[in-house]
């Protein structure tokens, strides 16, 4: 995992996407955070990862969509575009 300003000892963090796409699935909503270039700057941004709509998994704020689709291998793509890290649930640590 590489070093992020949100790491804390008070909580896990993780990349295993396959694990967070079994997760939603099941009707998890995940915190995560992202990284993306805005300008020549980089954003760290709190998001919520979860299983939407008309979509297998929707990455997001209110107000804002980082992404959205319907098979494992686009959620993958966007999760590692993004270089998101989400919170472990405790039921699957």
């Amino acid at each position: 995992m590489t070093n992020t300003p949100f790491e804390s000892p008070h909580y896990s963090l993780s990349d295993r996407y396959d694990l967070l796409w079994d997760v939603i699935q099941e009707g998890a909503r995940i915190p995560a955070w992202i990284v993306y270039p805005r300008s020549e700057n980089l954003i760290h941004d709190l998001v919520e990862i979860k299983k939407a709509g008309w979509h297998n998994y929707t990455i997001g704020t209110r107000g804002l969509g980082y992404g959205d689709g319907d098979t494992k291998e686009e959620f993958i793509s966007d999760c590692k575009h993004y270089s998101l890290k989400f919170i472990i649930p405790d039921s699957k640590r």
